[in-house]
């Protein structure tokens, strides 16, 4: 199957509710942060509390990749949130099922983030990666970021929108 068949069999939809996905959002993220685990929560109450705060800092900002009914996929980011005295559209968090990765899913919702940062009237668009993170390094710059600094295990991203 090739990326476009498999883009147009996912869809994207806006979460509404956190609770009620919880236990599938909570297996999908430790599933994706295998080999990672410096970089993720590991105690599944530490994993809820950060899915619950990502949803109370910007509601409309947390997305979900769907194949068919099953997430294969999601990305959190914030509208509101102001990095070095400017507001920029923040992604907190991309995860995508790594049996499923290499299909454009993870760019799929980097996109859907861009719209709604533009919607919202942002001209820049941030996130930390893992030093050791290659595999999404080299997906961000495919998508424009570009690095900034580094801070401790962490690279700081932007890309103007």
């Amino acid at each position: 199957m090739t990326q476009t068949q498999v883009e147009s069999k996912i869809k994207i939809e806006r979460l509404k509710d956190v609770e009620s996905l919880m236990p599938e959002l909570l297996k999908l993220y430790i599933k994706s942060y295998q080999g990672l685990e410096e970089y993720a929560y590991t105690d599944p109450s530490s994993i809820r509390r950060y899915f619950r705060w990502l949803f109370r800092h910007d509601p409309q900002g947390f997305f979900l990749a769907k194949d068919k009914n099953r997430i294969v996929g999601f990305i959190a980011v914030d509208a509101t949130w102001i990095s070095h005295g400017e507001k920029v559209g923040e992604i907190h968090e991309l995860a995508v099922d790594p049996d499923q990765r290499g299909k454009g899913i993870a760019k799929m919702l980097i996109e859907e983030a861009f719209r709604y940062f533009k919607n919202k009237g942002l001209k820049k668009s941030g996130l930390w990666v893992g030093e050791h993170n290659r595999g999404a390094q080299h997906l961000y710059r495919k998508l424009g970021f570009e690095e900034c600094y580094t801070k401790g295990i962490w690279i700081r991203m932007e890309k103007k929108l």
